[in-house]
């Protein structure tokens, strides 16, 4: 796949993940979003253990690195946020970071490959990068949904009652399109 090293070294280096992880992360990241996959749950063990260690391992030996930094700040604000939040968060980092990323740049190459003249655009006036970037990822969302949330209250949408507690997932695929016309 083309488009999965350049993220997985990007996030591994911001978090200071050493570089014989750098497969791992890319295999644990790919199985650990497949609901059906019979490797989601070793996937997701490793993307747990190996921030767990990390998180030990920066604790004796800080360096100049974003998972560094989070333990710092843990450590100075009395406990806050949790260790297990502290790993939480530089496992959702790791799978936001490289899959979402894998996602884009995909995506990217189809639109533009099924929008030739947008290619030629883009290739005539690479200034409009940023913009298209932006539209990459409205146009097809590199993330088709949100990671879980409960429901802080009872609430109705689009006429289905959400009682208060209930597990809300969001599909982010729907969001930047234009409303049905009546």
């Amino acid at each position: 796949m083309f488009n999965a090293p350049l993220p997985a070294t990007v996030i591994a280096g911001l978090l200071g993940i050493p570089e014989e992880h750098h497969l791992d992360v890319r295999r644990w990241s790919a199985h650990a979003l497949r609901v059906a996959s019979p490797e989601r749950r070793p996937a997701l063990a490793g993307l747990h253990g190996l921030p767990a260690d990390l998180v030990a391992d920066k604790r004796r030996r800080p360096q100049d690195d974003l998972l560094s930094a989070l333990v710092a700040v843990r450590d100075e604000e009395d406990g806050r946020p949790t260790e297990e939040e502290l790993v939480g968060t530089a496992m959702m980092l790791i799978v936001a970071g490289h899959e979402s990323t894998v996602n884009l740049l995909g995506d990217a190459v189809l639109a533009l490959l099924q929008h030739p003249e947008q290619l030629g655009l883009l290739r005539e006036r690479p200034e409009l990068m940023p913009g298209a970037v932006e539209e990459f990822l409205r146009y097809d969302t590199s993330v088709e949904r949100s990671t879980s949330r409960y429901a802080a209250e009872d609430v109705e949408l689009g006429g289905v009652p959400i009682p208060r507690g209930s597990m809300v997932v969001v599909a982010l695929g729907a969001a930047g399109r234009d409303a049905p016309q009546a």
